[in-house]
């Protein structure tokens, strides 16, 4: 079976489990029936090797998969990018016997993991953090500080965390994987986003928080290059959800158009109204193949840096204007809190934030253009642009 055939199983089953699902409640209750479903389908296996227990569909197949989520529910998606970028880090930088422990019942379908990495001082600065590590003589580490803005944790379902501190020296981080009910690890608040307001984002609290040696991940000190690596493809993750979030718009602003009429006609005969709906194709389409692009990169095994950053900033700055024009679309109804549309301009200003902001994007492009150069276009074979 072609590996496209596999990929286009997983997608009719993801797309009917998401159709039996009720709508999106309009509150900030954590999706646990539409998590657990997905959980149950095997949904965290699809990117990662079949020697990890995975379909061995690669980055790819899952960003395909996350863009049908977030054209439904951007909270839903956001709940399994985050977990997918802590588990990618923990294939990336494990032991076969840490993703034994770890990685193996997550694609199992056992629970879901978090990136607690920003903190309230240090979010796109991530060198900056402050929670430290501290070997102890019998050789544990002990974990103290706190982390801001942590998506997917403080629900049943949040099995571990790849938590990023540093050492004596500043420049010197270092990753650990810190269980959910590890002593000293509290869940501090709840934060009250705009948007992905439903996938159980919160601050935590690590208060002398003991782990043994073999929860680091990698050697000490190469923390802070394992998670710069791992938001390459977070970022390319984050790319999806865009794509994905401007094609609900798309979708939601066509069917309004189809269903609604003004001056005696549906309102997708007006001029006006059709051409936002080809801008809204437009962003969808330029979204979606430049998240392809990027996937295609990493699967590719290489360093996906240029490709990433391009992706997650293209796909964000479309997806916001795509909730605007949707919302122009949908007119007062689109104004109402729990409206479906109104709920994109939220979701969709978040992925202008998450995984480095729009100006971290221009900074790592701005230095590729400054080092090697950007890299070539698809189809120009090995070149690379140094003056571009």
């Amino acid at each position: 079976m072609q590996e496209t055939e596999v990929l286009a199983r997983w997608r009719h089953r993801v797309r009917d489990t998401l159709s039996r699902l009720p709508a999106p409640p309009a509150g900030d209750d954590y999706p646990v029936e539409a998590v657990t479903r997905l959980l149950a389908l095997g949904i965290q296996r699809i990117p990662f090797a079949a020697a990890l227990g995975g379909e061995g569909l690669g980055l790819r197949g899952f960003t395909a998969v996350l863009e049908d989520v977030a054209a439904v529910d951007a909270s839903l998606a956001a709940v399994f990018m985050a977990s997918y970028s802590a588990a990618a880090l923990l294939a990336a930088a494990g032991t076969p016997e840490q993703q034994a422990a770890w990685l193996t019942p997550l694609l199992a379908g056992q629970g879901l993991a978090a990136m607690a990495v920003s903190e309230a001082g240090a979010g796109s600065d991530v060198a900056a953090i402050r929670t430290t590590c501290r070997r102890l003589n019998d050789g544990r580490w002990r974990l103290d500080g706190s982390k801001a803005f942590i998506t997917n944790t403080g629900h049943p379902l949040w099995r571990w965390s790849v938590v990023l501190a540093r050492g004596p020296q500043p420049d010197r981080h270092t990753v650990f994987v810190v269980p959910a009910d590890a002593a000293g690890l509290t869940v501090d608040r709840r934060r009250a986003t705009l948007g992905w307001n439903r996938a159980g984002i919160h601050d935590l609290r690590l208060d002398g928080v003991v782990v043994p040696d073999a929860n680091r991940l990698g050697p000490a000190g190469e923390g802070l290059r394992q998670v710069l690596a791992a938001f390459d493809r977070g970022r390319i993750a984050v790319a999806a959800l865009g794509a994905g979030l401007c094609r609900g718009a798309w979708e939601q602003a066509t069917a309004h158009a189809r269903s609604r009429h003004t001056f005696g006609r549906p309102l997708i005969a007006h001029q006006a109204v059709a051409d936002h709906l080809v801008q809204l194709w437009r962003l969808y389409t330029r979204a979606r193949l430049l998240t392809g692009q990027a996937a295609a990169v990493a699967d590719r095994g290489e360093t996906p840096g240029a490709w990433a950053a391009l992706a997650k900033w293209e796909a964000a700055e479309a997806a916001v204007e795509a909730a605007r024009l949707a919302i122009q679309v949908r007119g007062g109804a689109g104004l109402l809190r729990g409206d479906p549309v109104a709920a994109l301009w939220g979701d969709a200003k978040t992925l202008e934030i998450v995984e480095g902001t729009n100006e971290v994007q221009a900074w790592v492009l701005r230095r590729y253009v400054q080092g090697d150069g950007l890299p070539a276009a698809p189809g120009e074979g090995g070149a690379r642009h140094a003056d571009a």
